[in-house]
């Protein structure tokens, strides 16, 4: 463990405590309720606060723990010696390690927290949709196609890695680099992801009224951006982990130039859909799809 390792942990470590910790705190919980409501596109309807107060703060619960316990694997793993990392304090890809193990965890919280939840079914009068719907309807292209693609690029950063290596134009390295770990659980995360979602659509949604429906649909989408967040990110921190192993280890000029030009191609994609999710709301997705006329007169929510 470098000694940045060991502090991104340690302080992670902390700020998950401190959060864990304020959901014991009813303000915090109903705050968090209305902070999401703007962020959706949802009024919090008065008879809902408490429900939704309990929904968020089991998922806070549960995300966190996943998060903190996803550090602690990298941790142990590292300690152990299953991984090795550079040992060099300046080598971003160490800490991309640790940021891996986190946002795993958390994505695979909000796959448990979504998939254990039990919905109680309303007495008397229900309400349900006519039509179907699909994981488009919840994540916006951003969510959706980016962990894809994401995860497609970090495949393509360790095939270069695989041809340079075996071509001799990089010097000899372990098979099994950090690039290579959170490549590989970027792929892991987009099949848990791929299915996770798939079981979150075909939930059943008892409720007893439009307001009911319409905020279920809206933790239904946030739940799913979680998990989409796992294979977006571990792809792309595993493509630049490559590149910049590629950098430090080329032996040719033409293999330095392979990697420098990978590594600029990984930034622009990430500033690319940087600005794409800041322009298109994708938090509010799922308004566009299954509530337009909400996301066309907000003053309607």
């Amino acid at each position: 463990m470098t000694p940045g390792m060991w502090t991104v942990s340690i302080t992670f470590a902390l700020v998950g405590l401190v959060a864990l910790a304020l959901n014991a705190f009813p303000s915090y919980r109903d705050s968090r309720v209305a902070t999401l409501g703007k962020s959706v596109g949802l009024a919090v309807p008065a008879e809902l606060t408490a429900v939704l107060a309990a929904r968020l703060t089991r998922r806070s619960l549960i995300t966190w723990l996943g998060s903190l316990l996803g550090l602690a694997v990298v941790v142990a793993a590292v300690l152990v010696g299953l991984v090795t990392p550079s040992g060099d304090v300046s080598n971003a890809s160490d800490i991309w390690l640790i940021a891996g193990g986190i946002v795993t965890g958390l994505a695979a919280g909000a796959i448990v927290n979504a998939l254990t939840l039990t919905s109680v079914v309303p007495s008397g009068e229900r309400f349900a949709r006519s039509g179907a719907v699909e994981v488009s309807d919840y994540l916006a292209p951003i969510d959706l196609i980016g962990s894809r693609v994401a995860v497609a690029i970090g495949a393509a950063a360790l095939a270069v890695w695989i041809v340079l290596a075996t071509t001799g134009a990089i010097a000899a390295e372990p098979l099994v680099t950090v690039g290579v770990v959170v490549i590989a659980l970027s792929g892991v995360s987009l099949v848990a992801f791929e299915l996770a979602t798939r079981r979150i659509r075909d939930r059943g949604q008892p409720v007893a009224s439009p307001a009911e429906l319409a905020w279920d649909d809206a933790l239904r989408a946030m739940s799913m951006r979680s998990i989409a967040s796992a294979p977006m990110c571990l792809g792309i921190w595993g493509a630049l982990a490559i590149c910049i192993d590629l950098a430090t280890v080329a032996t040719t000029d033409a293999a330095f130039a392979t990697a420098v030009a990978a590594g600029v191609v990984v930034f622009v994609a990430i500033f690319i859909a940087a600005t794409v999710s800041i322009a298109t709301k994708p938090q509010q997705h799922y308004l566009r799809r299954l509530w337009p006329e909400i996301a066309s007169t907000p003053k309607a929510a």
